[in-house]
């Protein structure tokens, strides 16, 4: 259905962010509509990491289901839907500032509707885009506080 390209910077060390970005189970702090995060796999960091989240979402719980598929730390880690309402191949970047001790975090994520989700056609990748955004700015309040 398209890409969402986020990005946001955050007065934090690269390592920090990328350790607390790429534990999912951090999702609940910041992501909002993520009620629980499991990790489903035997190993808990880097590739092959497997979670369960499960999501509120107008009033319906929705379970999903991603892998990561590529860990690069601190710079880098791809997260693969298993099972989604919104399918998705996700790229996170982390990149330190050019001047101070913080860091650049880029989402870069390509998205497909399904279901319901399809009905809103060219509309999906702008809603996606500015919900994601909007989680950029707690996540940024939470590593700054």
């Amino acid at each position: 259905m398209g890409n969402v390209l986020v990005s946001t910077v955050i007065d934090r060390p690269q390592a920090d962010v990328f350790g607390y970005v790429t534990d999912l189970r951090h999702d609940v702090h910041w992501y909002r509509g993520i009620v629980a995060v499991d990790v489903l796999s035997e190993v808990d960091v880097g590739v092959g990491v497997v979670y369960q989240q499960v999501t509120s979402l107008f009033g319906r719980t929705f379970t999903a289901t991603m892998k990561v598929t590529s860990y690069d730390p601190p710079r880098h880690m791809t997260l693969a839907s298993i099972r989604s309402l919104t399918p998705f191949l996700a790229h996170y970047h982390f990149r330190p500032t050019a001047v101070g001790a913080g860091t650049v975090f880029t989402l870069d994520a390509e998205v497909t509707g399904v279901g319901a989700f399809r009905l809103l056609g060219p509309l999906f990748v702008p809603l996606v885009r500015r919900a994601t955004m909007r989680r950029l700015r707690i996540l940024k309040k939470v590593l700054e506080a």
